[in-house]
């Protein structure tokens, strides 16, 4: 299957690369081929997208060994906060607005803690610190937001003492004339 790779916002690279070369479908995240105007074709794996990001935090369902990137732990946790949400829809819509207990809720969540634990764990990886750091978010106010401020940043390049970069060679390679027919 080819998918077209569509930019996701205006940039200064928009206006010089082509978009209509297919995403190569054997690479799990695709590998993004693009020609700028001078002809030039530039190879590099882009981010992970939102269901190749679902689809790898669940099936790592509880390793808490590697690493995640930041595009992986943000849309998982984004279909995490979508489900609780269809859950909550479904409670009220179920057993009624006034009610205390709610089951559909409390089963996703508990179905989904373990995976955002571990997701949680390889984010910190990614970023060179042990999930012993998470207890910083004890502290009120200030833990959370320097968590999430960590969470936000880009992880170590290369390889760190938690395995390799997720993202190796997502950068964009330099550049490699096409031949001319």
């Amino acid at each position: 299957m080819i998918i077209p790779a569509l930019p996701i916002f205006k940039s200064a690279l928009y206006d010089k690369v082509d978009f209509t070369l297919p995403i190569h479908p054997s690479c799990p995240w695709g590998i993004v081929r693009t020609r700028n105007r001078a002809g030039c074709t530039f190879l590099g794996r882009k981010n992970m997208d939102f269901w190749p990001a679902v689809k790898s935090c669940l099936s790592k369902y509880a390793t808490f060994r590697g690493r995640a990137s930041r595009s992986e732990y943000w849309y998982f946790s984004l279909f995490c906060f979508l489900i609780s949400i269809a859950a909550s829809i479904l409670d009220v819509a179920i057993f009624g607005a006034d009610r205390q207990f709610n089951p559909i809720s409390l089963v996703s969540s508990l179905i989904f803690l373990i995976p955002s634990i571990s997701a949680a764990s390889r984010r910190f990886h990614d970023l060179g610190r042990s999930y012993w750091w998470s207890l910083i978010g004890i502290i009120p106010l200030v833990g959370i937001i320097i968590t999430l401020v960590w969470f936000c940043t880009k992880g170590t390049n290369g390889a760190n003492r938690f395995g390799e970069d997720p993202l190796a060679g997502s950068e964009v390679a330099p550049p490699v004339p096409n031949p001319t027919s």
